[in-house]
């Protein structure tokens, strides 16, 4: 066997067809998944600017509103759309290179998508860890000010 046969050969992908199937319909609903999640993330976006818009129009007004928390509101949103698009983007090449791996029976492009696949759930996970530590410190710092206005309110 000379070397191109086996570079070829090292390049097939070798799968039941039970495997197939199971990434074939994998990377269905996360093509699906990720087109959900691109709505989302244009839904978070439009909110964000529209709320910034709102917020610079009616700051002029004479009236007392929090356009700051409106403004505020406004760039959360469009953070938060920006980091969503991350995993979005991720579950979307994941479909794409999986489906092609099986097309072209190509286990390099396989490893590309399981590859996406890992940073999706990688961004997740820290993501998830984020949102842990913040709820925590949401949670001390209410309690914090629940027992400060406790402490207020005794000594009156």
């Amino acid at each position: 066997m000379n070397t191109n046969e086996n570079q070829e050969l090292n390049r097939k992908m070798f799968v039941t067809e039970y495997t197939e199937k199971n990434l074939r319909v994998t990377a269905a609903w996360t093509k699906f998944y990720a087109i959900l999640s691109f709505i989302g993330v244009a839904i978070m976006l439009l909110i964000g600017v529209l709320l910034l818009i709102v917020a610079n129009k009616t700051s002029s007004l004479p009236i007392s509103h929090p356009f700051m928390e409106v403004k505020a509101i406004g760039f959360i949103y469009i953070v938060a759309g920006i980091i969503m698009l991350i995993p979005a983007i991720l579950l979307y090449q994941f479909s794409k290179y999986t489906k092609k791996s099986l097309i072209d029976n190509n286990v390099a492009t396989l490893e590309v998508g399981i590859a996406k696949m890992k940073g999706f759930w990688i961004f997740m996970g820290i993501i998830s860890i984020i949102s842990i530590i913040s709820a925590f410190a949401v949670i001390i710092m209410t309690a914090t000010d629940m027992i400060t206005a406790v402490d207020t309110i005794s000594q009156l």
